[in-house]
């Protein structure tokens, strides 16, 4: 066989081997030059380990010999089936163009490309058949489209043969190749279906006798995926797709795709029958259907073309919704709307020059004071969803519906805190158009006193969900412009529910708020899609969902990690769900694999509605470390819905993740002016109050946190505040306080190993660490622990452990790039061999993370933690080099990212840092800038006991002996339960024993 690096020249028979063009399950093509003929050929050669296997050898040989004895322009044409010293190959027709998989992304193609490839296929299929000869594998990776516009159906490798078509082939061949029936379905295992699983039909599912007809099953569901741009059936293992095919019946193409004429709808609809005796018989009943459908469609494109001479639409499809007209308006001033809006339009066409003006004028005033003098604010409130059940979450109907309605972006929609929210912001916009109109002479001036301050929604919705054997009921409440009225709706289970009742509700609540927008359902205008495309056709992936979302909200990550995954494994095309995990790796500094979850949200672009899109974009910019597009797109949702507090806490959150300290505050307190109990901006606010060294404004705001959300994220947070602050008692019962809620919360467990460290308690951290470290298998997790003990080891000055603890956790986090904790390890790794006396090995490490920064653009700007572990190891590195100047400079770089050096990676916080400084300062004589480090570590936290001991030790050498005293008994008195053996401790009782006793008064 050719080999990949050298195929050139290369001979097969009398084929030159050219280039690789790519290879499957049975065989390696190549493109090649046919030396007898002069033409090129694509030359598929059987590898050697297949053509050992009989039955590999016996598919291969029927695909050659089926797809030959099909002579069709729609059909790949095969020249020659042969063999060569050995190597067994098909030499056939070379395509350029691409297959039906590349050329669908995710979209629907144009209906008349639908039905063009549609018709070829169906041609191809006919042929077949007719020779007797079922694909049984028909799919978009076997559909193939030339650059000119044709289809050639590709692989017969799994084609069955009919006995008197085999018959015929052997007589006719003599070779003796084709096998019995019984040889034949041996091919693979007994009963076992053959084909690719979500393209087979339900008797290829079950295993049974197949005809034709399954064919036409798969290329039903070929179909669908072309005219809808998602396949007809999902799911993340074969035992649920095949539960799919064998149960379920696919969304209505015409439900994803409002494009589609109805009459292709009931084509794909028809093929895709589970009955075979009610599906589509033969390939040439369908192609015939086929050509009527493209005969109306080129018909009706004439009719369009030769009929345009800017003659405006008729009124019925004209549609202006400036101001929605709800149904529940009187009959008198719905009219009187209606007749300004087709007033206007008339207007717009020229075509009033009879109408007077004064009538005109007139009008316009009695619509102005029956509509606008309205109290009701035009929008949807969506209040409490009641009852359900187990296995139906009323919570979720309710956000079902309101997600489903919220893709209108001329209809607010909001929850009851919302609205409070609109009203407030609309008195704000009132006060201010009339401090500015103050003086102005207006053209009608009573219209100021006809006008009213809105206090109520257009229409409040809410409802009550029952569940009793499998029949949901959903009793909907309406509250429209006063007047109340009720809606009961049954469906058949949550599939019906999903699949249909959504919609069906969501119709009658817009019917109630604006019958035009209620048209845009009932007439299949291409831009309302359906719940299930917006949201999942799988109830219970939107449940696991749902609970994720909850969870997040009070950010608590190992659930909503959980639940998000497990939605995940059900419908793995649930956009929601992967923005919202791609949120979960954002706040747990895995890049990687927030960039991957975000893009898996992104390529379900038909499930985005505006809105989603925007958040999209804002969290690449984020994760691609983009703050300035990220924060553009954050304030074009901001404007959009300026009443949602999550997208001023975003921003903040923008922010925040720069470790911008005084401007995340700043947005923090947006968010924090509409909802003052909004319990996720006090969180990280305080964080941020924690970064700057307002100890006592961190405490304050985390202890609100709580307040509001007593979860184990809020003591978490608050040990975190009181960590840094050096209460270390007081975080370590809020650390615990948090384990149990949440014995998984690996980050407070970590935290409590580094309270042990800070508090001199190696050994208690180090057994802690090895007992986190049997108790889990998560790879993240282990890691961290791995840095943990690394930092553990490291402070012990025992290098070789923590270079062994290094070392492991970075082969559990590889090939991750600056995720947390690899970042955190690579950098340990650098500190370690600084304290091996290893500099080139150093310097690696520092190469290291400098290739992490450039490869992710990492700066001051877009910061992350490796940007600080970079200018602190060059620092290092610079000053055991000698080179003072450059260190120096290196170290004026890291005091300038003051506020980020907290950045979530207690406890290399500030303190740690300018502790470190003032160490790197001692060794290069520059004494009194060491003196002001330590001062400044102590500053920020009074107990970081290590800064205290390095400051002792330093005004021992300056021969402030008094100071050196005064420091090393508090030292010690601030560790009374350290390891005794702990080298600081050991070196300050010796230490105390060289300095002179502090004179009393």
């Amino acid at each position: 066989m050719p080999t990949e690096n050298n195929t050139a020249s290369q001979m097969i028979a009398h084929y030159r081997i050219i280039e690789k063009l790519g290879s499957g399950g049975m065989g390696i093509v190549y493109r090649a030059e046919d030396t007898k003929l002069g033409r090129s050929v694509a030359l598929k050669i059987l590898p050697d380990e297949l053509a050992k296997n009989p039955l590999s050898l016996q598919r291969f040989q029927r695909e050659a010999r089926a797809a030959s004895a099909l002579n069709h322009p729609n059909i790949c044409t095969i020249y020659e089936i042969n063999e060569f010293e050995g190597q067994h190959f098909i030499a056939m027709e070379l395509l350029e163009g691409q297959t039906l998989r590349g050329l669908m992304i995710g979209k629907p193609l144009a209906v008349e490309r639908v039905v063009g490839i549609a018709l070829q296929i169906a041609d191809a299929l006919e042929a077949a058949h007719s020779k007797g000869i079922v694909h049984r594998d028909i799919k978009p990776a076997n559909i193939f489209v030339t650059q000119r516009g044709q289809v050639k159906v590709l692989d017969f490798g799994l084609a069955k043969l009919t006995p008197a078509y085999r018959e015929s082939l052997d007589s006719s061949s003599g070779s003796g190749v084709w096998i019995s029936e019984t040889g034949e379905e041996s091919l693979t295992a007994p009963y076992s279906p053959m084909g690719t699983v979500p393209y087979m039909s339900p008797e290829q599912a079950r295993g049974e006798d197949l005809d034709a007809r399954t064919d036409l099953f798969s290329f039903g569901s070929v179909l669908y995926e072309m005219a809808t741009g998602t396949t007809a059936f999902r799911g993340n293992t074969q035992a649920l797709i095949f539960h799919e095919i064998l149960s379920q019946s696919p969304i209505q193409p015409l439900r994803l795709n409002q494009e589609l004429p109805p009459r292709l709808d009931e084509i794909i609809l028809k093929l895709l029958e589970k009955d075979r005796e009610l599906r589509y018989q033969t390939a040439s009943d369908l192609r015939a259907d086929l050509k009527r459908l493209r005969r109306d469609l080129d018909s009706q494109r004439g009719i369009s073309v030769n009929s345009y001479s800017g003659i405006s639409l008729p009124p019925e499809r004209i549609f202006i919704a400036q101001n929605p007209v709800p149904q529940g308006q009187t009959a008198r001033e719905g009219k009187l709307g209606r007749l300004a809006r087709s007033t206007l339009a008339a207007i717009r066409r020229r075509k009033i020059a009879a109408l007077s003006t004064a009538v005109l004028v007139t009008l316009a005033i009695v619509w102005l004071f029956l509509y606008q003098s309205s109290a009701y604010f035009p929008c949807v409130v969506f209040g409490e969803f009641g009852g359900g059940s187990d296995s139906v979450n009323a919570g979720l109907v309710g956000f079902a519906l309101k997600r489903t309605i919220s893709q209108f972006q001329d209809v607010t929609v909001v929850d009851q805190q919302e609205f409070a929210h609109v009203l407030a912001i609309e008195k704000s916009r009132r006060d201010a158009d009339r401090a500015n109109q103050h003086g102005t002479a207006l053209l009608l001036p009573a219209a100021g006193f006809w006008r009213r301050e809105p206090t109520h929604p257009a229409l409040l919705v809410s409802g009550e969900v029952r569940d009793s054997l499998g029949v949901l009921e959903l009793e909907i409440d309406f509250v429209d412009r006063g007047k109340s009225d009720t809606v009961n709706l049954r469906f058949r289970g949550v599939d019906d529910l999903i699949n249909n009742g959504i919609d069906a509700a969501v119709l009658k609540i817009l019917e109630r708020y604006d019958p035009h927008l209620a048209d845009r359902v009932t007439s299949r205008q291409p831009d309302y899609r359906p719940a299930v495309q917006l949201l999942s056709r799988h109830w219970d992936a939107l449940g696991h969902y749902w609970r994720g979302a909850q969870a997040w909200k009070r950010l608590d990550m190992n659930l909503a990690e959980r639940e998000l995954r497990s939605a995940l494994e059900i419908d793995s095309t649930l956009a929601l769900a992967h923005l919202m995990l791609g949120e979960v790796r954002v706040f747990q500094n895995q890049w990687d694999a927030a960039q991957s979850e975000i893009l898996a949200a992104r390529k379900e672009a038909g499930a985005l509605t505006e809105v989603d899109q925007l958040r999209v974009e804002a969290f690449l910019a984020r994760v691609f470390g983009k703050p300035f597009e990220e924060r553009v797109n954050l304030q074009k949702l901001i404007g959009l819905q300026p009443h949602r507090k999550e997208y001023k806490y975003e921003l903040a959150e923008s922010y925040f993740h720069t470790a911008d300290a005084d401007e995340a505050i700043s947005k923090y307190l947006d968010a924090l002016k509409l909802d003052d109990r909004y319990a996720q901006a006090y969180n990280h606010i305080g964080l941020c109050y924690a970064w700057r060294g307002d100890h006592a404004r961190a405490i304050e705001a985390l202890k609100k946190y709580l307040e509001f959300d007593r979860s184990p994220n809020a003591y978490d947070s608050l040990g975190d505040a009181y960590m840094m602050a050096g209460d270390y008692q007081k975080a370590a019962e809020m650390k615990a306080r948090c384990l149990q809620q949440d014995p998984q919360m690996y980050y407070a467990s970590r935290s409590l190993v580094y309270i042990d460290v800070l508090s001199g308690r190696n050994r208690a951290a180090e057994e802690r660490l090895k007992a986190l470290l049997q108790a889990t298998d998560d790879k993240i997790q282990k890691a961290r622990f791995y840095a943990t003990l690394a930092f553990v080891y490291w402070r012990e000055g025992n290098m070789e452990m923590a270079a062994r603890m290094c070392e492991q956790g970075i082969q559990l986090m590889r090939p991750a790039q600056y995720d947390a904790p690899n970042d955190e390890l690579v950098w340990m790794n650098g500190v370690i061999e600084l304290g091996r006396k290893n500099l080139p090995g150093a310097r690696r490490v520092l190469a290291q993370l400098r290739e992490m920064l450039d490869s992710n653009s990492i700066t001051a700007t877009n910061y992350k933690p490796a940007y600080k572990y970079w200018l602190h190891l060059q620092a290092r590195v610079l000053a055991d080099e000698g080179r003072t100047q450059e260190a120096a400079a290196a170290i004026n770089d890291l005091k300038w990212v003051k506020y980020k050096l907290g950045y979530w990676s207690t406890p290399y916080d500030y303190a740690f840092f300018m502790d470190a400084i003032g160490e790197i300062q001692e060794e290069m004589k520059q004494i009194p800038d060491a003196e002001q480090s330590y001062k400044e570590a102590l500053a920020y936290n009074p107990h970081y006991n290590l800064a205290r001991f390095h400051l002792a030790r330093l005004l021992k050498s300056t021969g402030a002996l008094t100071e050196a005293r005064r420091e090393t008994e508090a030292f010690l008195a601030d560790w009374p339960d350290a390891d005794p053996l702990v080298a600081e401790v050991v070196s300050a009782k010796k230490l105390l024993n060289e300095l002179p006793e502090l004179r009393t008064q």
